[in-house]
């Protein structure tokens, strides 16, 4: 960075994202195509399109209101990790190893080399070898690492790379694109080390950035104003990246990140003129860049060849994972019957958890379409098949204990609750004997069973918590749940699975649990449509404007249809049968009537209850709703 002008480069941090590297001779692809990549590269085609055609059907937006035409790339490539693991992102890192650096990059460099700090959600290693072919040595780096990094170096003069790191020779285990590595935003050494830059800095410059890392980046960026940090010092850059009309900050613009700042006493210059990048790169750090770029680029030589490492089987379960995931229970179901006679039953005798939580395909594939039917509202279906894979061969006691966690649940929401009590009772008893330290089966002790554990008692938490009075479990259940409660949080901690210990606070109303509207922003980012679809009923319930409540109700019914949610939308048809019987409105009554009575004979599960639920509901006057 020249210093005579502007700022020394040393009291300066860049802030970068995938717009530094779509220019020429770099070319990589901007976020949302990339996700197009990665879908079409590890799941049959159509795919992709037929994601976009529920998500337009259902009227489904992002985090800020816009159109959602897909899931987040983290989710796309979850759903990948769990069936085919580390060639998730093998390939996607063999594309951004081969990456040239562009003039943007050479700068960046330049700035590193003078002192100055560059912090990046980018995974390519264009900024490094920019470094090296200057000085003949790599940067100095902080690769951090999504579930590690407890404490950090000082970040001052360093290329500090929030989501790890596909440069050759990188660890491709450090990365941070799975959900279940990120999704409760960054580890407490990770945000210190952040805050104490930002502390000691003048000039924060913001480039190539869309703000769209609302998982930990925009978390961290809006807690500082509640944390009392004072940065009254700091001047921030937010430059929009643009060339020859194109941007890429399509659907946000980063002003809740700056809001944040400014509240924290920064002073904010936010920078979308329509100049371009180098235009403002030069007249606030003075580089000495052309101020012509090279013509947008073409992406075409990404390789596509994942078909060559990816089975066609599990491509199917790839796609069964990622419609499970949405909570598309149908088209999960329909991915997962085509991929099941890929991978035989039962699983190897001698199989062990794997420590990241992984098991055989040859039990997910079944494990879908059991979710598949329960989204379906085919409770007693999906418990029944989980019967039927247990009595058709003998399986080790991991496999049960997955299988039958998910009956369990299958039978109590199907009303079988004796038969769900049963099996509870089975599996409380598995759990605190995996919780004995004097157990002495090894494989007992591993996280991938531990894991597994967190899972089931939040299952068996909703199973309970939630019921009414006269389903719940017998007082010694009850109590040896609420035992086992006080362990998981400290076990979840242990295994380092944050995402699970955030979903156990909320579940069993630990402090801590966010409000209704935080929520609802969570599963949007998550891309639980499920949930986003469970929230708006929420939504809809607790709303006392009439036309406000009418208009969420036929959101919430196009969502429901959409998705092929059929117990959403029963519940979302008796709301509105409800609604109308209060006022006595016959019309509106009748068509909320038939839409119940066309979806609900399909449901495997007493739905009149639902009934009785909303009447009550609308008689406390929706205030305290609870579908």
């Amino acid at each position: 960075m020249h210093q005579g002008r502007r700022t020394d480069s040393r009291s300066v941090v860049i802030f970068s994202g995938a717009g530094i590297s779509i220019d020429p001779p770099s070319c990589q692809p901007l976020g949302e195509m990339l996700t197009q990549w990665v879908i079409d590269s590890y799941t049959p085609a159509g795919t992709r399109e037929r994601i976009t055609e529920i998500l337009d059907a259902g009227r489904f937006t992002n985090t800020f209101g816009a159109a959602k035409r897909l899931p987040r790339l983290e989710m796309i490539l979850e759903c990948a990790w769990w069936i085919i693991g580390d060639r998730a992102y093998e390939l996607l890192a063999r594309n951004l190893q081969h990456a040239e650096p562009n003039d943007l990059h050479a700068l960046f460099a330049a700035h590193l080399a003078a002192g100055g700090a560059h912090v990046t959600v980018n995974l390519d290693g264009c900024i490094e070898d920019a470094y090296e072919r200057a000085t003949g040595r790599l940067p100095p780096r902080i690769v951090c690492q999504p579930r590690g990094n407890a404490a950090l170096p000082a970040l001052d003069g360093a290329l500090t790379k929030l989501h790890g790191s596909f440069h050759r020779g990188d660890s491709l285990q450090e990365v941070g694109l799975l959900l279940h590595g990120i999704g409760c935003g960054f580890v407490p050494g990770i945000d210190r080390a952040l805050r104490d830059l930002l502390s000691r800095k003048n000039l924060l410059v913001f480039v190539g950035y869309g703000g769209l890392d609302f998982i930990d980046v925009t978390p961290f960026f809006l807690a500082l104003p509640a944390a009392g940090v004072d940065l009254r010092q700091l001047r921030v850059a937010w430059i929009e990246h643009r060339q020859h009309g194109r941007r890429d900050t399509i659907l946000h613009d980063g002003r809740g990140i700056l809001n944040a700042l400014e509240q924290c006493g920064a002073t904010i210059d936010y920078r979308a003129d329509g100049l371009s990048t180098r235009e403002h790169l030069r007249e606030i750090c003075d580089p000495a860049l052309p101020l012509d770029a090279p013509p947008w680029p073409a992406h075409t030589w990404w390789e596509t060849s994942a078909a060559a490492a990816v089975s066609e089987g599990e491509r199917q379960l790839i796609a069964a994972q990622i419609w499970s995931a949405m909570g598309a229970g149908a088209e999960a179901t329909r991915a997962a019957t085509g991929a099941r006679s890929f991978f035989r039953w039962p699983p190897p005798p001698d199989w062990a958890p794997a420590a990241d939580g992984r098991y055989p395909n040859e039990i997910r594939v079944h494990k879908i379409l059991m979710n598949g039917l329960r989204d379906q509202g085919r409770y007693r279906s999906a418990a029944e098949y989980g019967r039927t894979l247990l009595a058709t061969t003998t399986v080790d006691f991991f496999t049960r204990f997955v299988l039958v966690t998910r009956m369990a649940g299958d039978l109590w929401f199907g009303g079988d609750h004796a038969a769900g009590v049963a099996l509870f009772d089975e599996l409380l008893t598995w759990i605190e004997r995996a919780l004995d330290p004097a157990t002495s089966e090894a494989r007992w002790q591993t996280h991938g069973v531990r894991y597994q554990i967190v899972e089931t008692f939040i299952i068996l938490f909703r199973m309970t918590a939630e019921r009414e009075s006269e389903t719940a479990p017998d007082a010694a259940q009850a109590a040896r749940l609420m035992a086992l409660r006080d362990q998981m949080p400290a076990l979840a901690e242990s295994i380092g699975e944050y995402q699970f210990t955030t979903t156990l606070h909320a579940q069993t109303r630990q402090p801590g649990r966010p409000a209704d509207a935080v929520r609802n922003t969570a599963l949007v980012q998550l891309d639980s449509l499920i949930g986003v679809i469970n929230e708006l009923r929420r939504r809809v319930v607790a709303e006392t404007d009439d036309v406000v409540r009418q208009a969420m109700l036929a959101d919430l019914i196009a969502k429901c249809s959409a998705l092929g949610d059929t117990p959403g939308l029963v519940k979302a048809a008796l709301i509105g049968l409800c609604d109308a019987l209060r006022p006595f409105r016959l019309r509106r009554a009748l068509a909320s009537l038939a839409l119940a009575t066309r979806a609900g004979p399909g449901l495997e599960v007493h739905w009149r209850s639902w009934l009785r639920t909303y009447i009550r509901a609308m008689r406390r006057g929706f205030a305290d709703g609870r579908p």
